[in-house]
């Protein structure tokens, strides 16, 4: 699912480079809530050194709300160093901090402003593919062109050992250009989402899209057809900054 639990949350000790790949550094916390009309999912994912909280509803995944960017863990707290807010561009570059605490299956944030209790959604295990990654480009009439994954407008894509979320935005501007997640497997060169929300049409929740992929170093090459039934060939590289 490409586009669920819009975006999934992973967190893990905060010890040696954050901003490392390691699978046992991805981690996804779940609970649900009320909003003032529905009932909503809220995913907080944390991927070293990088975040993302959403709301989509329960009931047929309509897409709320993300946010998300950096993260920094300090002792018994966490800083948030937001690079896009869905709901207000404004707060695009807000910091944040949290009190943190990890306990079994449950994980603690409070601020002064508010706090949640969430549950571990997703297991401590990993594909081929776990990691966090920014578009950086595609193959066209038998060409590959590159994109810069240094400049302003970014498309981030994070995957745990099952879930993923992906996110379009701008961190110059607080442009938000849209999202999705869900659950995925990436088995044999087979890489399958089931997409659980997704800003841009609520009518593809629920479907599955199979890919072919093959991860080159720090590069991930994925080819198959898009939500909107197009033939792509795209380059995803590993962030690390």
């Amino acid at each position: 699912m490409m586009k669920t639990f819009g975006f999934l949350l992973f967190l893990s000790t905060f010890t040696g480079n954050i901003f490392g790949q390691s699978s046992a550094n991805f981690k996804v916390w779940h609970t649900t809530e009320m909003t003032d009309s529905c009932e909503a999912h809220y995913l907080f994912v944390m991927s070293n050194g990088y975040f993302t909280k959403t709301r989509y509803r329960t009931d047929n995944g309509g897409f709320i709300n993300t946010k998300g960017g950096k993260y920094e863990a300090m002792g018994d707290s966490i800083r948030f160093y937001y690079e896009f807010d869905s709901f207000d561009k404004i707060k695009a570059s807000a910091i944040s901090t949290y009190y943190y605490k990890e306990n079994g299956d449950k994980l603690s944030l409070r601020s002064a402003k508010k706090s949640r209790t969430l549950k571990r959604f997703d297991q401590q295990t990993s594909t081929p593919l776990t990691g966090t990654y920014l578009f950086s480009g595609r193959k066209e009439k038998g060409e590959i062109t590159r994109r810069n994954t240094d400049q302003p407008r970014k498309t981030m894509k994070i995957l745990t050992g099952s879930r993923f979320h992906w996110i379009a935005y701008n961190t110059e501007t607080g442009e938000f250009f849209g999202t999705g997640g869900g659950s995925y497997t990436a088995i044999n060169g087979k890489y399958s989402e089931n997409i659980e929300f997704f800003s841009k049409n609520n009518a593809r929740v629920g479907a599955t899209l199979t890919f072919d992929f093959d991860k080159q170093g720090d590069d991930w090459h994925h080819s198959g057809l898009s939500s909107a039934g197009d033939p792509i060939y795209e380059i995803w590289s590993v962030r690390k900054k």
